[in-house]
């Protein structure tokens, strides 16, 4: 026996919307697709992420969390978001502490606006200090998320993150450690040094020459000499010349007073560096 023509409009005018079919769909067995997407994490992953653990422990996991849901996000945005979150409670961390990572500000706001987490979220502004996830920084921190350290400077100052560490000075009390100019120069990041240098006070240790030296950073290693304020180890020229960098060997050789020895130039031709053992030679002759 057909259906009458006004039962069939209405059951398909039911299934076109979104509401009246999610409505529908609550009384069935199961969890809609979407959530599926973030069962690939637990509560224990969840846990985790507000349980304390310094962001750069962090790390490796929420790579796994931008794989998994990146694409998700690719397809439908951020529209299906809040259904998951509501039938998903624990993964709202997982939700904010991605926005951080990935420096989606949209994502932040939307389970902002309907979940409030501003004092449960251990070192989630430290994350987004670290990653460089300004935008997200500056949502948290007007929205009264709390928990900034000390770490989020330094952690900023190593990756590089001079418009992080700039807001941070200028728009928080932080305070850091020598950790963020040690970290910055070791990487290679000058910018980051010089705007230590002018506008912080914590100063840096003997390992941010001598790693900077190691690893080749030259206008790093002359910037710290010519300030005057940082000293060095013979470290610094003996772990430029295991790594072959001659022309930080060169700097150091004829500038500083920490000296070399004759290790200095065995460990060099021992690791191929033959210019850098004959230069140091030549000093010596």
């Amino acid at each position: 026996m057909p259906f009458p023509s006004s039962m069939t409009e209405a059951s398909a005018g039911v299934l076109r919307s979104a509401d009246l079919f999610a409505l529908l769909a609550s009384y069935q067995d199961g969890v809609i697709e979407d959530v599926l997407r973030f069962r690939v994490f637990t509560e224990a992953d969840c846990d985790r992420l507000v349980g304390g653990d310094m962001p750069t422990t962090l790390l490796p996991f929420l790579r796994s969390v931008e794989a998994a849901l990146a694409p998700w996000y690719a397809d439908v945005g951020t529209s299906r978001l809040h259904s998951v979150l509501r039938d998903a409670p624990p993964m709202r961390y997982m939700a904010l502490y991605h926005a951080a990572y990935a420096d989606r500000v949209d994502i932040a706001a939307l389970v902002h606006a309907h979940y409030r987490m501003e004092s449960s979220c251990d070192h989630l502004l430290d994350l987004a200090a670290l990653r460089g996830s300004l935008a997200t920084l500056q949502f948290l921190l007007a929205n009264g998320y709390s928990g900034l350290t000390g770490h989020a400077l330094d952690l900023a100052a190593r990756q590089g993150h001079l418009d992080v560490a700039e807001h941070l000075t200028d728009h928080t009390e932080v305070v850091g450690s020598t950790r963020a100019m040690d970290g910055a120069a070791s990487e290679g990041h000058l910018a980051v040094v010089q705007y230590l240098h002018a506008r912080r006070s914590e100063g840096a240790t003997v390992a941010a020459l001598d790693g900077a030296a190691a690893n080749g950073h030259l206008a790093i290693v002359v910037f710290l000499h010519e300030k005057r304020a940082y000293g060095a180890t013979r470290g610094a020229i003996d772990r430029a010349a295991l790594r072959g960098h001659l022309d930080v060997v060169r700097y150091l050789a004829t500038r500083r007073s920490e000296g070399y020895s004759a290790r200095t130039c065995e460990v060099a031709l021992a690791h191929g560096h033959k210019d850098v053992y004959e230069y140091l030679l030549s000093l010596a002759s």
